[in-house]
């Protein structure tokens, strides 16, 4: 018996039971198929048959019950006849019903186990007649039957009959049944008038006497067809019938003159016409495929009601059965079959016949079925080439072989080494879909997704794409930025948009992953709602609320060291709304240039507004000014004009003339004219100025000495010096050079730089090598047709020291400049308030150093501890600072002390909050000796290499403040465009004399 037939038996258990029973009542009342209906033999007889069957124990089957279900019944029970004085074989059981929550079943009689069976062994014998026939004497027997479960319950149900020898009995006792079997041989064609039926009675049980004639009757009960009426006897008698439903009568007689019957019906139903398809050629990747086949079944114009139920459906491979189907509806016309056959050919046939096999034939057709086997060609389709961490990608995979698929992520940078992030598995048809999410990563594209299968993988590429977000935040808040998708271990300058203006607000440092969180003060004049901020090009959004309102008038002027006919950057803001702003020139003595080609800018609602103008005709110098007005707004900004030369030729040969134009000098002023030979000046010509500080077409002459390179020109008069680089003839790229200045400033500042001699027409890429040796790309500037390009950069949040340095590489064209990161500390927070945080940045110092902060108390002339901290991996810390309660209002000197940066020192402004008065301070002793405060270091002086070869010393100032450098060309801007931080002097505290005539510490 199969698997699912048994299945389906265990869940339809009591049902069968109850059908069963009931089947049995009703043949007892229509059949008398259990109590044979006897002659009538004369009633004075005591020996006849009928007198010993009246006499006799009736027939009845008492069942045995388990938890509410028929577990088992006995084929007989009261007496049972034998013939042989040692006893019989007797039936013990009619059918046992088998439980998969049965164990064993054990049958035995005093003790005595007469058989022990297993559920399996139930299971095979569900449909036997007799499962168990043990011998049993003459005499009385009870047998028990106990059940085991498998934790060890068991149950046990007990039986009595008598075995009762024949000879002691009167003559003719006993009874007769009838067991009858038909059959259709030759039942295979799907249309025909008559068909051969065979009928067989011979399966008779007659205890005492033999069987001596058969009679029967065909549709003469129970619905048959009276026109097609026939009568045959003997036991095995063959008729011929048509399609339809038929009933028929078996009458058996015996030697006794008893008489017992049974009854029977079926229905004949031509085979169905079975079109199993065309033949079926397949290719798959696999060793295998899945194959569907469709048949077409077309059934005979007859079909009886018991005919119509259900059908066996038999897919054959060869002789193999390879599917079985026998719950279908034989009425359906069309039949799918879906099989996974290997490589190869397949001579496959279906066949289909009703579910009852006395409905119908069976009808069959045969189709082959070849799988061929090719290379596979696995190709993968991402859902997008980018995108951020976490955010989902869904890859569509096909040509694959049939199997698990597992997706691995590597990072161009090693950071993720083959890191599993999905598993899907290709179907028969090499098709498969995985979904799964960008892990945390490092940013950038060249990200390797490899699609592994046993056989064969698949490798694509994804690029992480940077995110930013920030969060909610008040005005002059520290602020906390997330981000990722950046490269591993750099480090960055946030900055905040106002109006069209980017200000630096804090540092951000990535970890090995590129991802990190940076902070830093939220601008104070940010006005309520979202802003734009942004790492690099990468921007993002942070919210800003309880803003007091709007910001004070200001002009943000990008241009502080400007030549004639170069673009000035002009940010307007907290201006009327929707209003002119008039622009103005000045002179040094605040008289204004009339006469100039100046723009009117025109605010928006809010009070902003950018514009960009060129730098008209105006005499160079320092003292110059812009005044903005709008009403009674007005803010003047001073500019530098610095003087410019540029020359007719790009390329010149010792002893050429070329000609030179010269702006942004003094007006009215008389120049000399230098060139620079090896370390000395040659005179090459003279020219006075005009009233807008130009000197146009001024003709000179290439020293005939000149060196190949770039060369120095200057123009000596009443407003300082210039200088420009003119190449003389095409170098080569022994003649490759870089200049920068300054050589020494700190984080954020301007380094100016001068490339000369490369390659013309490159891309020069500008990398900056921290002391640790890990580097930070600055930017790319590409040449021109001399190979010459200048510009500036800002110094990028790294730790402090010399020793760093930059190098500017064109393909095989590399030089490299030395440079000392100046420590700085400022105050974020101005002013201060007394009892309240402060906010004090510190960059350029070394790498994860101990911090120590100190504030100069004028009252006592010392320096007093009031906080201390860390630097991070670039050097850089923003500490919270009380501002002591007895800080006066005003500029305080506060110094930052570490191993490497002693002293570093700048200005705190306080204003406002609670302050303990002077009094109350000196009352309160203190244990630190009174000392002097030793001056701060000045700045170390640096050369200028455009100067002559005595150094200028550089002013005591704090080292972030570095002087507009004089640039021949105008400054290449760097693709990320950085607004420098406000300038502040660093004072040098003067030594105040201390009471017992100590050192301050």
């Amino acid at each position: 018996m199969s698997e699912q037939i048994r299945t389906w038996i265990a869940a339809h258990r009591t049902a069968l039971v109850r059908t069963f029973l009931l089947t049995v009542a009703i043949l007892f009342g229509w059949c008398t198929f259990a109590a044979p209906a006897l002659a009538s033999p004369p009633a004075d007889d005591p020996t006849s048959p009928a007198a010993v069957q009246q006499t006799s124990d009736p027939f009845v089957s008492p069942a045995v019950w388990f938890n509410d279900e028929m577990l088992f019944w006995w084929h007989d029970n009261g007496k049972v006849y034998t013939t042989n004085p040692a006893g019989r074989e007797v039936p013990l059981v009619e059918m046992v019903m088998g439980y998969e929550q049965i164990d064993r079943y054990v049958f035995s009689e005093n003790g005595v186990v007469l058989g022990e069976f297993d559920h399996t062994m139930i299971y095979r014998s569900f449909t036997e007649r007799y499962l168990f026939r043990p011998h049993f004497t003459v005499g009385y027997h009870t047998v028990d039957l106990t059940i085991y479960e498998p934790n060890g319950n068991s149950s046990t149900g007990s039986m009595t009959f008598e075995v009762v020898l024949v000879s002691s009995l009167p003559p003719g006792a006993g009874y007769i049944d009838v067991d009858l079997v038909y059959s259709f041989p030759n039942y295979d064609r799907y249309e025909w008038d008559e068909i051969e039926v065979l009928f067989d009675g011979r399966a008779v049980s007659d205890q005492f006497g033999e069987i001596v004639r058969w009679d029967w009757e065909i549709n003469s009960w129970l619905g048959g067809d009276e026109n097609r009426h026939i009568t045959a006897t003997g036991p095995t008698p063959t008729v011929y019938l048509a399609a339809g439903y038929h009933t028929f009568r078996v009458t058996i007689t015996d030697v006794w003159g008893r008489t017992d019957y049974d009854n029977g019906y079926f229905g004949l139903q031509p085979a169905p016409r079975v079109d199993a398809g065309p033949d079926i050629t397949i290719t798959t990747y696999n060793d295998s495929a899945d194959v569907t086949m469709d048949a077409t079944i077309t059934y005979s114009h007859y079909h009886h009601a018991t005919c119509q139920y259900w059908a066996v459906f038999s897919w054959y491979n060869g002789e193999t059965r390879i599917r079985y189907h026998n719950d279908l509806d034989v009425t359906q016309a069309f039949y799918r079959g879906v099989f996974n056959l290997p490589v190869g050919t397949h001579h496959l046939r279906l066949e289909v016949r009703p579910g009852d096999g006395d409905c119908g034939a069976t009808g069959e057709d045969t189709l082959t079925v070849t799988i061929v086997k090719i290379p596979p060609n696995p190709r993968v389709t991402l859902s997008k080439a980018s995108g951020t961490i976490y955010s989902g990608i869904t890859a569509t995979l096909s040509g694959f072989p049939r199997g698990a698929i597992e997706v691995f992520w590597t990072s161009p940078d090693g950071a993720t080494t083959a890191q599993r992030v999905a598993a899907t598995s290709a179907g028969a048809n090499g098709t498969a879909t995985a979904s799964f999410n960008v892990p945390e990563t490092t940013g950038g594209a060249g990200h390797t997704l490899r699609f592994v299968h046993a056989q064969t993988s698949v490798q694509t590429t994804f690029e992480v794409l940077p995110e930013i977000s920030g969060g909610s935040w008040q005005p002059g808040w520290i602020t906390y930025i997330s981000f990722s998708g950046f490269p591993a271990n750099r480090t960055y300058v946030m900055e905040w948009k106002l109006g069209n203006e980017w200000i630096p607000f804090g540092d951000a440092e990535t970890d090995e992953l590129g991802s990190g969180t940076g902070s830093g003060n939220a601008p104070i004049w940010a006005a309520n709602g979202p802003h734009t901020i942004r790492i690099g090009t990468v921007t993002g959004t942070a919210t800003i609320f309880g803003s007091t309102g709007p910001p004070p008038p200001r002009i943000d002027l990008f241009s502080a060291g400007s030549t004639v006919g170069s673009k000035i950057s002009v940010t307007v803001t907290g201006f009327p709304g929707n209003a002119n702003v008039t622009v103005t020139w000045l002179r040094a003595n605040g008289t204004v240039i009339n006469g100039l080609s100046l723009p009117v800018i025109r605010t928006n609602g809010g009070g902003s507004a950018t514009a960009e103008f060129p730098v008209p005709a105006v005499p160079g110098g320092w003292d110059q000014a812009i005044r903005f007005t709008s009403g009674a707004i007005s803010i003047t900004k001073p500019i530098n004009i610095v003087p410019k030369i540029t020359a007719s030729v790009a390329q010149a040969s010792p002893g050429q003339s070329i000609t030179l134009n010269l702006r942004g000098l003094s007006a009215n002023g008389g120049y000399t004219i230098m060139w620079k030979v090896g370390a000395s000046w040659v005179n090459v010509g003279s020219a006075t100025s005009s009233n807008s500080g130009s000197i146009t077409n001024l003709v000179v002459v290439t020293p005939a000495n000149a060196p190949t390179g770039p060369a120095t020109i200057s123009a000596i008069g009443a407003y300082g010096t210039t200088a420009t680089p003119l190449t003389i003839v095409a170098g080569s790229s022994s003649n490759a050079n870089v200049t920068i200045t300054p050589f020494r400033t700190t984080v954020n500042n301007k380094v100016t730089f001068t490339v000369s001699g490369f390659p013309a027409n490159s891309d020069v890429a500008i990398t900056w090598r921290r002391l640790s040796g890990s580097s930070i790309d600055i930017a790319t500037v590409r040449t021109d047709a001399n190979g010459f390009v200048s510009g500036y950069f800002k110094v990028p949040a790294t730790t402090g020291g010399p020793g760093q340095q930059i190098t500017f590489q064109a393909g095989s064209v590399s030089r490299t400049a030395p440079f000392e990161l100046a420590p700085r500390v400022k105050s974020n927070t101005s002013p201060g308030l007394r009892g309240q945080a402060i906010d004090f940045s510190l960059r350029g110092f070394a790498k994860q150093e101990s911090i120590r902060i100190r504030w100069w108390n004028p009252n006592t002339s010392k320096w007093v501890d009031v906080a201390t901290g860390q630097t991070s991996n670039t050097g850089s810390a923003n500490i919270p600072i009380v501002v002591p309660s007895w800080a006066a209002d005003g500029e305080h000197k506060v110094r930052a002390e570490t191993a490497s940066f002693n002293q570093q020192t700048n200005v705190v402004l306080v204003a406002g909050g609670a302050r303990v008065t002077l009094a109350e301070v000196e009352a309160t002793p203190t244990p630190e000796p009174t000392e002097t405060p030793t001056p701060e270091p000045t700045a170390e002086p640096e050369a200028s290499p455009e100067s002559s070869e005595t150094p200028t010393p550089e002013p005591t100032v704090d080292p972030e403040v570095t002087p507009e450098p004089t640039l021949p060309t105008e400054p290449v801007v760097t693709p990320t465009p950085e607004t420098p931080e406000a300038v502040e002097p660093e004072p040098t505290p003067s030594p105040e004399p201390p009471a017992g005539g100590e050192e301050p510490d």
